[in-house]
This record gives structure tokens, C-alpha cells and sequence, in this order.
């Protein structure tokens, strides 16, 4: 979207404005938009251009491009006197680098001092290591290949040493831009190298770890910076114990390097608090949000875009924390604040206003929740359309807060309107459908509506074993839920079927010792008892007991509660006899 605007609008005075407003009123798909306004000087150069921008940026993910060779192909139309260097570089495994060297193949032919000074930055990564593995003979191969001043390049290899790592772009226009919000930063942790795995995220980032600080320092910012993105991809995929190593470490050397008031101290504070939160470290984690709030507050002010959401992280606290009056104080404080600097419509500003809706759900206080969801509503149909996920998201609280409010009409309704309107824009596989459906079964359930309960359910668990598989637990989890259902209306048999089924599979996947495979066994007694199947409900509750005792304890309430029935079976029989 940037280059799209940079390329396309310019940075004249109200670029933006214009590029926003053209977001807005013509098609979603960005590659339509960039059909419109591209510059039409060369028509050979704006067929690649609408070729680059439908390959890269269309509203299909399925027809997205990320082949870096074939794009940076479109963006140049013949060979260099110079010869083509990015050829020479292995972009297989290194999307962050091959993304940099082929979008910016276009230079050598337009301006060859650029292109010399991107080779130089090619000869540097590889010198040390960073973007890709690090390799100084191919460093050197470069250089000599294209008869680059040695001078020169040492030269801009020490400046890159002794430099802080304070990024040039924190001025002017960018930076006027990102305080309103507008942009961020790219968290290069969330698709590192393209890859999922993450043994392979820790193993890429640990190996540039080391070359870079071979070659610069374990103390300099660049390491540091990518020991803080190693962190963020640990805690992505839940490992804590790792992550927190590693936030701490760059927490301490920052605060020792630039001092408590660097932005770069703040943002490794926030991931070292949003990690206890993770782990349920709420103190903690409030502890270091106040020092956050209150050093943002004195350096950079009440209303800089840092102070306002270092505000609502600590406001988020609280509400872990159950700290309801505190929450809101500070929330109420947020929104007035964002309404004056961002704007009513803004999208932070809507966050926030839904963040104390929930802050007066969890109080009880419907009545205002209903009335500032409403306008939260309004507001996102307004920016956004009736159909976009955020919008249909708002809705769905809406329906959440009249179903606190016994409107169980009204709330069944937009529920309905969410459920629909998501599967035909997101997809019946999508989780914002999947929880439409969920909310709708609960509905059903409390208003023992077991029928339309059973029939979602079973829709459900379909989708669950096509995306999932049979074995995965959500799917067991829909296939006990709709058992319980069946039992509701004394279908045993159908009881009966599906849990035969879950326990065959809980016994293979976790073993016949895992608590939720016994209590399933006990269930599946307790289906034969309702059948008249009294023996057998009896022998099968007896071999329950004894596995229960064995692995959970006499004293654990499950061993005890099915003590407590089978002795109950037992009295039942010996009256009859």
C-alpha cells in the first residue's frame, strides 16, 4: 500500500488524503485501483507495473505472487551493462533478502550509482551475516566482479558497524503518519523466511544471531533487534520459557545501551509485559505497563500515539486482573483523548471503545454496553462497509450483549445475519464462521432447543474433520458436545455410537490413562444404563473405577463421582432382586 502510494500519489502536500480517499471509494482490490492511477508515460512500463501490482497485491491470496525472481523481472525490462548480480545470490531460502535485491533490480538501468550502492548493501548483508547466511568470500566475489572501490566499501562497512541502528526513516512524512497511526512497522518475527516450523525460525534466526554478532558485536543493535524478532516468533507459537529469556536480555542491554526513554527500551519493556501476560503473569506484567505509561507520559507526552497504547495495554491488564473500575477509568480517559488526536472514526479509537464495552459486560451493566456497542457499530458499517469481517465482529457483541439482556429474539436474529453473511464472504471453514455457529449452538441449548442444536452441531463437526481430521481434539470435542445433545433427548443409541467412537480414538491418541478417555468411558456406562443395559453398565463403570483409581486417585472428583454412581447402580439392582 505504501509503495502503491508513493509510487502512484507522490509526497506532495495532501498525497495522502487523495490516495485514501481513492481506497475508499473504488474497488477492494488494490490492483484495481493501482489500474487507475498509474503513470501513463510509457505504456511498456505501466504494463509491467499493473502486471507487478495484480501479482503482488490482489484480494485472491490464492493467485498472490511471491516468486521474488519473476517479480523483480517485471519491473525490469533488459540486462544491466553491469550484468545482473542478483542472479548470483541464493534467494531460495531467504525471502526478507531476495525481496530486497529483485524489487530493487529496476535502479541499475535508471540510476547506476544506486545500483552500485545496492550491490555495496548486497556485499555487507553477506560480510556479515544479516538477511542471509553469512559468506565473505562471496562478499569479496561481488566487489571484484563489479570492480568496487575496496575503499569505498570498508568505509560503509564501518559506518554500518559504528551506527546506533536507529532507523533513518523515524523523520518527516513517514514519521508524522505513524504517530497518527497510519503506519507501523513490519514485524518481520510473524513470516520470517516464509517458513512455519518453528525449530527451522529458531535455528535461521540463531545462526544470523551469531554471524552478525561475530562480525559486530553481541552488544549492537542489530543483534539486538534480532534476538527481540527470535522472541516474538517464540512467543508466537507458545514457547514462553525461551521467549522470555531472550526479551529479558534485550530489556537489560537497551536500558544499558540508550537508557530508559528510548523507544527501543519501551518496545522491548511492552514484549517482555505482553509475554507474562501470556503465561498468566498478570502482576508482572502491570508492573513493567506503569513504568511503560509513566516514561511515555514525561518523554514524549499525554497524547503521542506510544503514550495512548501503552495506556490500553495496561487498561487490558486490569481487566485480567479483574480490576473493573480501574479499567474503565482508564479507557473513558483513552477515548477522549483518541477522539481529539486521532479522530472519532479512527480505528484505535474503535478498539478502545470496544474494549469498554467488555469492560461493562463483565460488570453487568448491559445497559451502557448496549448503548456504546451501538455506536461502535455504526461506526465500523460507516468506514468500512455492512459486510466487512470487523463490521459482522461488532455485530456479533451486539448479539452477545442482548443475550445478557434476556432479548434472546433479537440477539438469535443478528447472530443469524453474522452466521449467514460470514459464510458467503469468509467461508464455512473460516474461525469468525466457525464461532458465528458456536454462539448460535449456545443459544440453542439455553433455550433447550435441542434439535437445531444437534443439526448445527453435526454442519460443525463435518467442517471439523474436513479441515482438522478425525483425530484432532476440537473434532472430539464436537462429537462429545453433540453426544450430550442426543442425551438431552434421550437418544441413547446415538449416544451410545459416538462415543464408542471418541473413546477408540482418545485410547489410541492419548492412552486409556488420559482422564478425559476415562470420563468418556464413564459416560458411555451411564448411555447403557438409560438403555436398560444394566449388567453391562455396571461391569463397564466397574472397570472405569478401577483405571480411575489407578492413574487419577481414590480422592480425585471424577474417581469419586463415579464411585458414587456405581454404588447407586449397585442399590438400584439389589432392590429388584
Amino acid at each position: 500500500m505504501l509503495v502503491l502510494w508513493l509510487l502512484c500519489y507522490g509526497v506532495e502536500k495532501d498525497s495522502y488524503h487523495k490516495f485514501k480517499g481513492d481506497l475508499a471509494t473504488k474497488p477492494n482490490d488494490v490492483s484495481a485501483l493501482a489500474y487507475e492511477v498509474l503513470p501513463t508515460q510509457s505504456p511498456c512500463q505501466t504494463n509491467r507495473l499493473i502486471q507487478f501490482f495484480h501479482k503482488t497485491l490482489t484480494i485472491n491470496k490464492a493467485r498472490r505472487c511471491s516468486d521474488f525472481r519473476y517479480l523483480g523481472e517485471l519491473l525490469t525490462s533488459e540486462k544491466n551493462q553491469h550484468g545482473d548480480f542478483t542472479e548470483q545470490i541464493d534467494l531460495s531460502h531467504n525471502s526478507r533478502f531476495g525481496s530486497f535485491q529483485k524489487s530493487t533490480t529496476e535502479s541499475k538501468k535508471t540510476d547506476p550509482h544506486a545500483w552500485r550502492d545496492l550491490l555495496l548493501q548486497c556485499a555487507i548483508c553477506y560480510e556479515v551475516g544479516f538477511g542471509i547466511k553469512r559468506d565473505r568470500t562471496k562478499s569479496q566475489m561481488l566487489l571484484d566482479e563489479h570492480e568496487v572501490c575496496q575503499e569505498h566499501f570498508y568505509r560503509e562497512l564501518n559506518l554500518f558497524k559504528n551506527s546506533s541502528g536507529d532507523p533513518d526513516f523515524y523523520v518527516g512524512n513517514y514519521n508524522s503518519l505513524r504517530e497518527k497511526g497510519q503506519f507501523g512497522l513490519i514485524d518481520l518475527a510473524e513470516g520470517y523466511r516464509g517458513y512455519v516450523e518453528i525449530d527451522i525460525i529458531r535455528q535461521e534466526y540463531q545462526r544470523e544471531i551469531a554471524d552478525t554478532g561475530e562480525a559486530l558485536g553481541f552488544d549492537h543493535n542489530i543483534v539486538l533487534v534480532l534476538k527481540q524478532q527470535l522472541g516474538s516468533a517464540l512467543s508466537r507459537h507458545g514457547q514462553w520459557s525461551e521467549a522470555e529469556e531472550l526479551q529479558v536480555q534485550v530489556m537489560e542491554w537497551t536500558q544499558k545501551l540508550f537508557g530508559q526513554e528510548h523507544a527501543d527500551t519501551l518496545s522491548s519493556m511492552g514484549n517482555l509485559a505482553a509475554t507474562y501476560l501470556k503465561r498468566d503473569r498478570y502482576d508482572e506484567a502491570e508492573k513493567l505497563q506503569v513504568q511503560i505509561t509513566e516514561i511515555a507520559n514525561r518523554a514524549l507526552g499525554e497524547e503521542h500515539s506510544y503514550t495512548l497504547a501503552s495506556e490500553a495495554n495496561l487498561a487490558s491488564t486490569y481487566r485480567y486482573q479483574n480490576r473493573w473500575n480501574e479499567a474503565e477509568r482508564l479507557e473513558l480517559k483513552l477515548i477522549g483523548a483518541m477522539r481529539r488526536v486521532l479522530g472519532e472514526e479512527h480505528s484505535h479509537t474503535i478498539i478502545v471503545m470496544g474494549n469498554l464495552v467488555n469492560t461493562y459486560m463483565r460488570q453487568e451493566r448491559w445497559d451502557e454496553a448496549e448503548k456504546l456497542q451501538w455506536q461502535v457499530v455504526e461506526m465500523i458499517t460507516k468506514i468500512l462497509g455492512k459486510e466487512h469481517p470487523d463490521t459482522l465482529t461488532s455485530i456479533a457483541n451486539l448479539a452477545a450483549t442482548y443475550r445478557n439482556q434476556r432479548r434472546q429474539e433479537e440477539g438469535e436474529r443478528l447472530e443469524l445475519h453474522v452466521l449467514e453473511t460470514r459464510k458467503r464472504i469468509l467461508g464455512e471453514e473460516h474461525q469468525h464462521t466457525i464461532d458465528s455457529i458456536n454462539n448460535l449452538i449456545f443459544i440453542y441449548l439455553k433455550e433447550k432447543r435441542w434439535k437445531e442444536a444437534g443439526n448445527l452441531q453435526k454442519e460443525l463437526l463435518e467442517t471439523k474433520k474436513r479441515v482438522l481430521g478425525m483425530e484432532h481434539p476440537d473434532t472430539l470435542g464436537i462429537m462429545r458436545d453433540l453426544a450430550l445433545t442426543y442425551e438431552d433427548q434421550s437418544q441413547w443409541k446415538a449416544t451410545e455410537v459416538l462415543y464408542i467412537e471418541v473413546i477408540e480414538i482418545k485410547k489410541r491418541t492419548r492412552g486409556p490413562e488420559d482422564r478425559d478417555t476415562l470420563t468418556c468411558m464413564a459416560d458411555l456406562a451411564y448411555t447403557y444404563w438409560n438403555q436398560d443395559r444394566h449388567h453391562e453398565a455396571v461391569e463397564s463403570m466397574h472397570s472405569v473405577v478401577a483405571l480411575m483409581k489407578k492413574f487419577l486417585g481414590t480422592d480425585d472428583p471424577d474417581t469419586v463421582d463415579s464411585v458414587g454412581l456405581l454404588n447407586e447402580w449397585y442399590g438400584a439392582l439389589s432392590s429388584k432382586t
